[in-house]
């Protein structure tokens, strides 16, 4: 993943995130974060799931969700 124009706190971040896993454990290492701190990772958090999402549907081929959706409510209208 590859996320750009990040400051050197949020790649520092980024990294920590990366390396946690499981909800357990990001508890245990950010309860003592500010809120400041917990807003910027819980943003990155965000961020890696949206990266991780256009990855995925730039791989797929057709979109069998959005046009199930579009035929349901293209017949209704």
């Amino acid at each position: 993943m590859r996320l750009d124009n990040l400051t050197k706190e949020q790649m520092d971040m980024c990294d920590v995130i990366w390396n946690i896993t499981d909800e357990h454990e990001f508890r245990k290492v950010s309860h003592t974060w500010s809120p400041g701190k917990m807003n910027m990772a819980l943003t990155l958090i965000q961020i890696m799931a949206h990266e991780e999402l256009e990855y995925e549907i730039e791989q797929m081929k057709s979109y069998p969700l959005v046009e199930d959706w579009l035929s349901v409510n293209l017949l209704h209208k």
